[in-house]
């Protein structure tokens, strides 16, 4: 009978120890994961700046993807990183109170470069589509500070957010945790991120409607040029025959042909053939294949532009705009804390897939100069 009492009283503790044992595993394998993600969201981005800074031409899209790269590499070092470290140290902050307002100003200062980053690209991407190539893609100084700009605006909206939030008492500082307030919620929500994404979007769909209708256009115009050819030398043999004058004959048979312009590279850069290109060329059987490998090149080279830019808004929405959606859920319900942990992890695959893309769909990463 005390036997058995003894038993029963010993399996709530037992119960109680494998619960805690199970949450410890579990809390050191997050940590774990959590440092391992902000080391590869460091040595990718890095290895991505190195890529892009070795290509001798600098261009309009070289540096908007350096850009995003540099943002993502300071996620990994200021957010992801020391979060890290942090839950390690049982969510106490252990790098004073200077270090904790510069982690909070990075925690959505980052993010948000990246954002208004991709928007950038967005839509230079819809202005190469109607610019010269060349012409979109030089730099000057309009262009360079159009590319700096969300470095400097976002550093002055972060900073007042920032100074609003700590007047407040927003800012616990022993573990470094920044409540926000409702309203800053719904105006960073409503009138900055979703505009910024919404307006991506439409960018992003312009740009594939204007490539396929390039496309269709420079193809059908291949397509009367070269049947108006081939009528003009059928007319023009005709004719030959039917002259006597062996000096006629010498001048009727003189076909004007122009050579089709060839595929000109500078730094893993190729021209896309224009319209202007096809006119200036005399179709033929000789030439007709170049012609058309070089349309193919230049539409493959747009849609692979055109995935890349893509993706990188459909991480957007994922992973960054989940964690505001997730945040504010806990901030309306009242719900527990794992919940911004969870968001928290998924804003941190962000910087993780940025460079991924890049490296999968940008082709002047994998020339080598």
């Amino acid at each position: 009978m005390s036997s058995s009492s003894s038993s029963s009283s010993q399996s709530p503790t037992n119960t109680t120890l494998s619960s805690t044992n199970e949450e410890a595993v579990n809390k050191c394998f997050f940590n774990f994961t959590k440092v391992l993600v902000s080391l590869l969201i460091i040595v990718l981005n890095l290895y991505v700046v190195i890529l892009f800074l070795r290509i001798k031409k600098r261009t309009v899209s070289i540096c908007l993807f350096v850009s995003i790269a540099l943002s993502d590499l300071l996620i990994g070092l200021m957010n992801v990183l020391l979060d890290a470290f942090s839950s390690i140290n049982g969510y106490k902050w252990p790098f004073g109170v200077t270090m904790c307002f510069i982690h909070s100003f990075f925690k959505q200062y980052n993010f948000m470069v990246t954002d208004d980053t991709v928007f950038l690209l967005a839509w230079h991407r819809y202005l190469q589509l109607n610019l010269p190539f060349r012409q979109s893609e030089q730099l000057n100084r309009k262009r360079v500070l159009i590319i700096l700009s969300p470095w400097i605006y976002r550093a002055i909206y972060c900073a007042l957010s920032l100074v609003l939030i700590n007047s407040y008492g927003g800012i616990v500082l022993n573990a470094c945790l920044t409540i926000y307030t409702g309203l800053h919620i719904f105006i960073a929500i409503f009138f900055i991120e979703l505009p910024i994404a919404t307006t991506a979007i439409v960018v992003n769909a312009l740009n594939i409607y204007k490539i396929i209708k390039k496309n269709k256009r420079l193809v059908g115009k291949l397509k009367s040029i070269e049947a108006s050819n081939t009528l003009e030398n059928n007319g023009t043999e005709r004719r030959n025959l039917s002259v006597d004058d062996p000096l006629e004959l010498r001048k009727a048979s003189k076909i004007p042909t122009t050579k089709t312009p060839t595929t000109e590279k500078s730094d893993g850069v190729a021209d896309e053939i224009t319209e202007e290109e096809i006119d200036s060329a005399m179709i033929n059987s000789k030439n007709k294949k170049r012609v058309e490998r070089r349309l193919t090149k230049s539409f493959n080279r747009d849609i692979k532009a055109i995935l890349c830019i893509s993706s990188m808004i459909l991480n957007m929405l994922l992973t960054n705009h989940s964690f505001f959606i997730i945040f504010t859920y806990v901030f309306i319900c009242n719900c527990r804390l794992y919940l911004i942990e969870y968001s928290l992890f998924v804003a941190s695959l962000y910087p993780l897939i940025n460079p991924l893309l890049m490296i999968i769909f940008n082709s002047r990463l994998k020339k080598k100069d």
